[in-house]
């Protein structure tokens, strides 16, 4: 996270690409809600690609459909 004081929250994920998050919710949704976000440099931040912003609101917006829960015993990719 590059969550500072009053900064922007991002998911950074092992490919290194920052994911700018829309709220504190969007972090929850994601299943980091119980997560201390860590300080990175600013300086750090900069040399990561930007992807888009994970807000749900416009990607429910956008036409994509909510997620539906997975039956039980269900496998993905079959």
């Amino acid at each position: 996270s590059g969550a500072g004081q009053g900064g922007t929250s991002y998911l950074i994920t092992d490919a290194g690409v920052k994911y700018p998050l829309a709220s504190a919710e969007t972090a929850e949704r994601l299943g980091y809600g119980g997560s201390e976000p860590v300080a990175v440099p600013a300086a750090l931040l900069g040399l990561l690609p930007t992807g888009p912003s994970l807000d749900p609101a416009r990607a429910l917006a956008s036409g994509a459909a909510a997620p539906e829960a997975a039956a039980p015993g269900a496998v993905c990719g079959r």
